[in-house]
């Protein structure tokens, strides 16, 4: 058996709580392989570094949302499940706790624990009617205006029907897992993660018109910068890419899907009741 660990570099607890862990995993006779981004930072005997999650029975995160989405990145070619370890703030996309994470890879190993599925989206970028790369995403496409240039003009079509165009600082397209993310800030609806669906939402819209739209995973999306500016699309916040006048997005639902260890029951509404406080009231009863 043979795990990948993917850490945040950046947070001494979370590089100690994954050295701790590989001692343990080779105590258990599990092989290990390390992120490269990490592999520095870590207790690396006996322990090689990959870039991908290729073989690999199972990919542990430790960190916030970010290492998840690093992680899928890695994996979900290879549809290799991934168990959030939590070291962040909101953390929707973890499942544990670091305390709790012996015990949840010993239920994992035994077959315990269910793997929960989730919609990507694949996002074409064209240019003057050439492909130039294929992305896929776990939480967001967004397009938005460079940050010394003015409003945008973004023109959308649904099907091949047009829908709208947006004058704004930009659109996100989200999964229903991205719903908690960029989306969450753009005043875009939440939706269960487990769901299918693409959310439409504007990016400070200048018009009253403009509403987040939930759309069927079966819409064919299609995004273009309707006059010229400097614009940029962001890709679950790991790819960065300029969009030129002319440029063509096309958003669709994705063949991939990230597989997420379930740990707990109702994960995904105890995390809204506890990080977004919605369990404290103002009103004393």
């Amino acid at each position: 058996m043979k795990f990948h660990l993917c850490v945040n570099y950046n947070r001494q607890d979370a590089l100690d709580s994954a050295s701790e862990l590989i001692r343990w995993l080779h105590g258990e006779g599990i092989e290990t392989e390390i992120d490269p981004d990490a592999y520095p930072y870590l207790e690396t005997e006996n322990v090689t570094q990959a870039t991908t999650c290729k073989d690999n029975h199972l990919s542990i995160a430790f960190g916030g949302d970010g290492t998840v989405i690093r992680s899928i990145h890695r994996c979900h070619k290879y549809k290799t499940p991934i168990l959030g370890v939590y070291f962040g703030q909101l953390g929707f996309m973890t499942q544990c706790d670091p305390a709790h994470v012996y015990g949840v890879i010993n239920d994992y190993i035994s077959g315990k624990l269910d793997i929960e599925e989730r919609m990507m989206i694949e996002v074409d970028l064209y240019r003057q009617d050439k492909h130039i790369v294929t992305i896929n995403c776990i939480n967001e496409a967004a397009i938005h205006r460079d940050v010394l240039d003015h409003l945008i003009s973004i023109s959308v079509k649904v099907n091949g029907v047009h829908l709208t165009t947006y004058p704004a600082d930009g659109i996100i397209a989200a999964t229903p897992t991205g719903s908690t993310a960029y989306n969450l800030s753009c005043g875009g609806p939440l939706m269960d993660p487990a769901g299918n669906a693409i959310i439409l939402s504007a990016i400070c819209p200048h018009t009253l018109s403009a509403r987040p739209l939930v759309l069927s995973p079966h819409s064919e999306i299609e995004l273009s910068v309707s006059r010229k500016c400097n614009a940029v699309m962001n890709c679950d916040g790991l790819h960065r890419l300029h969009i030129a006048p002319g440029d063509i997005i096309k958003i669709r639902e994705s063949k991939n899907r990230a597989r997420i260890v379930k740990v707990r029951k109702d994960d995904f509404l105890l995390k809204l009741r506890s990080r977004l406080f919605w369990s404290l009231s103002p009103v004393k009863r």
